[in-house]
């Protein structure tokens, strides 16, 4: 980041290294001249807020990324990743209101937003809308391999919920198909075959 204290993506790409090495605290100072030297880009704000959820501050993220937003109103970047922080903590109502803000401003054909609607509705155990949401949103992701695997995931927890064991087995075994290792899809499996055998009997 000395050699070219002007250019943004060095400097960032600086704080990502720091970051993935678990060096915080010189990542913290870097972010904080990247944001007196680039106030205007949003990855700045992004940055902090990655480096506040490190240090275990989810309020600090969630202060910073409302920082971010009161000088770029709209800024989707920076509102699917508060809405994101948010719904991890439990902020449900927070969470409703962003993404209400990402759908006025930025309409909901981006499959992100889609996901996050659908992450809002199961954390609120509205299963079956969740469920719509989701199969909705996953031929948008079809070339995607990581998303496909996070909305069969929650598919199946879904179709859990809704009793729908046969289509939770399908949505696991999909998981399976591509990532041989996801305990999530393993023991969706498990427990499926579990009820089985009990129904069986």
């Amino acid at each position: 980041a000395e050699l070219a204290p002007d250019n943004a993506d060095v400097v960032l790409t600086d704080i990502e290294l720091c970051v993935a090495e678990r060096r915080l605290q010189v990542a913290e100072q870097l972010a904080a001249k990247a944001r007196k030297l680039f106030p205007e880009d949003e990855r700045v704000f992004r940055a902090l807020a990655t480096i506040a959820m490190q240090q275990g501050n989810p309020e600090g993220a969630i202060a910073v990324l409302e920082e971010g937003l009161a000088d770029q109103p709209g800024q989707p970047s920076l509102l699917l990743m508060l809405a994101d922080i948010q719904l991890q903590n439990g902020r449900l109502a927070d969470t409703e209101q962003t993404v209400a803000t990402l759908v006025e401003r930025h309409g909901v054909t981006n499959p992100a937003v889609g996901l996050l609607q659908a992450r809002l509705l199961i954390a609120q155990k509205r299963w079956l809308p969740a469920r719509q949401k989701l199969e909705s949103i996953r031929p948008l992701v079809a070339q995607t391999e990581s998303l496909t695997r996070q909305i069969d995931l929650l598919l199946g927890q879904c179709h859990e919920m809704l009793g729908q064991y046969d289509e939770q087995l399908a949505a696991n075994q999909r998981v399976l198909s591509e990532d041989h290792e996801s305990l999530a899809a393993r023991t969706g499996v498990a427990d499926r075959k579990s009820t089985r055998l009990n129904s069986s009997h």
